[in-house]
């Protein structure tokens, strides 16, 4: 889980990696796109930064714009689909 370094996944680190998932809040994880494709390659989920955030953004807006909790859950259990979409 990288936080607060972003392009720790690089062509040095990512043969080296025996993990699951890469997961963290760290702007750009990866150092440059094609690393997906080398996670994916190597069977190891990739959660993008922008889907992990997202759920604190979702309740940002929400305490912005009024308060809905129902609303709230519903776009929440959508990162879920958002993310295996990805």
């Amino acid at each position: 889980m990288p936080f607060a370094v972003g392009g720790v996944i690089n062509d040095d680190s990512i043969h080296s990696l025996k993990i699951k998932a890469v997961t963290g809040s760290a702007n750009n994880e990866l150092k440059e796109a094609v690393h997906a494709d080398v996670l994916n390659n190597k069977g190891i989920l990739y959660a993008p930064d922008y889907i992990v955030n997202s759920g604190g953004m979702i309740q940002v807006a929400d305490e912005l714009y009024g308060t809905n909790q129902e609303k709230v859950l519903a776009q929440t259990k959508s990162i879920y689909d958002s993310l295996m979409e990805i």
